[in-house]
Order: C-alpha cells, then structure tokens, then sequence
C-alpha cells in the first residue's frame, strides 16, 4: 500500500476538528496526544469561530512547528488505522431529518424515535404536512447516511406531493 499524501496544516487541522470527539474518545488514554486533544476539542467546524493559527497553537502546546506537524500527522494517522478494526467507529448520537421538497426549498424536520428507515420509493405520511397540501401522502425522494465527529445522521428527503395524488 502507498503512504498517503501529507496533508497541509489547514487540511490536518479542519480533519480533526471535524472529528474531535471522536479523537478524544480513541486516544483520550494516550498520553502521546493529551495536551494536542485537549486544544482541539475548544473548537468545533460549525462554530463561527475561527480555527487556530499555526501560530496560535504552537505557543499554547510550546512545541516546534515541526513538532506539532509531527504529532498531528501521527494522530491523524494513528486515527486511519484504528479504523480497520471491527468497531472502531464509535456512534454517539443517531439523528433523523426529513427534508420536505417545498416549492424552492427543502424544510428540515427533524424526527425522534424514528422506528423504521423507508426506502427509495415509499410513500410516506405525515399527518400535519399531508394536511397542509391536501395530500395523503409525501413520496421517499432518497435516503443519505453521515457519519460524522460520531453522529449518524440520516436524511429522508421528501417528494413534493402532488396535489392530484392527494385526491
């Protein structure tokens, strides 16, 4: 297998926020990345905060700039091969959206408890929206999984009824 290709710092350090949680959870034992966890679980990619500067987060670890490449490539490696082992992955949390097809946008709903994923296809119901456009019905457009900072979120995007099908 080829070594994979070394990532810039921004690259490095958007990837492991994304999955800070995540990292915290498989390597919060290891003593090797302590202080560097620690540092990066301050910040989160939805936020509108701003990342941290090379900079910035050199002087808060007091490490080199060649040190703190070092680490986060290794961590960020480390992470790649804990991830061959059944498991690996911890989920956290499961979130389901609906997403409604509306005239120029999709509403988001989000859905707790949800029993059953349907399908490519399925007719869906939901009393409220159905009622809101003399449906009975809304139509299963696709079904999208992410999996992210240890969230599995599942996206159900909905078919605009058509009015005709309503009646």
């Amino acid at each position: 297998m080829e070594p994979a290709k070394k990532l810039k710092y921004r690259d490095l350090l958007m990837n492991l926020i994304w999955e800070n949680k995540v990292l915290h959870k498989l390597f919060e034992g290891n003593k090797r990345y302590t202080k560097l966890l620690r540092e990066l679980m301050k910040y989160h990619m939805n936020d509108d905060e701003p990342l941290p500067l090379q900079k910035d987060l050199l002087e808060n670890l007091g490490v080199s700039r060649a040190k703190l490449m070092n680490l986060m490539e290794e961590l960020y490696e480390d992470f790649h091969k804990r991830l061959f082992d059944p498991n690996a992955y911890p989920i956290f949390d499961t979130e389901v959206w609906l997403f409604i097809n509306t005239r120029d946008d999709y509403w988001p709903i989000g859905i707790k408890g949800l029993e059953f994923i349907p399908s490519k296809g399925d007719d869906f119901t939901l009393e409220f929206i159905c009622e809101l456009w003399d449906a009975r019905y809304l139509r299963v457009e696709s079904v999208t999984h992410e999996i992210e900072n240890g969230v599995h979120r599942i996206n159900i995007h909905l078919e605009k009824p058509s009015l005709e099908e309503g009646l």
